[in-house]
């Protein structure tokens, strides 16, 4: 999202962006998970940081392969997510994070891969 002259227009696009990607975020957040990927993704979420996720999974009893969880298992677990509205935002906000410690900054990519999964949901329930 770039900004080139701060018109009414141009603001009301970027804070119709944003009002996009909080729904997206709230309706996330208000669904139930239906299995421990679910749970995992809503926790990410909430939080955006895999060690403080594998952190609270850890606290809470859950093991992976009879082991502790790591910050790597939870970024595998997201990236390979891709079936749900939870999975698609938690997906779709991991890589935005990442952009972001690479020092781009695009969230109009974040608002595409939502919407990109708006599709694919829509079409799952079909």
């Amino acid at each position: 999202m770039k900004l080139k002259k701060i018109t009414a227009e141009n603001i009301q696009s970027i804070v119709n962006d944003l009002l996009f990607i909080e729904n997206k975020l709230k309706s996330a957040l208000n669904k139930n998970e239906r299995d421990t990927r679910e749970y995992i993704c809503k926790k990410y979420i909430n939080i955006q940081n895999v060690s403080k996720v594998a952190d609270e999974l850890n606290e809470e009893g859950h093991r992976i392969k009879d082991r502790k969880y790591i910050g790597k298992d939870i970024s595998e677990i997201i990236n390979g997510s891709k079936d749900s509205e939870i999975t698609i935002v938690a997906k779709a906000i991991f890589q935005y994070n990442n952009t972001l410690q690479r020092g781009k900054k695009s969230i109009t990519k974040l608002i595409q891969m939502l919407k990109l999964g708006d599709r694919d949901e829509s079409r799952a329930n079909t």
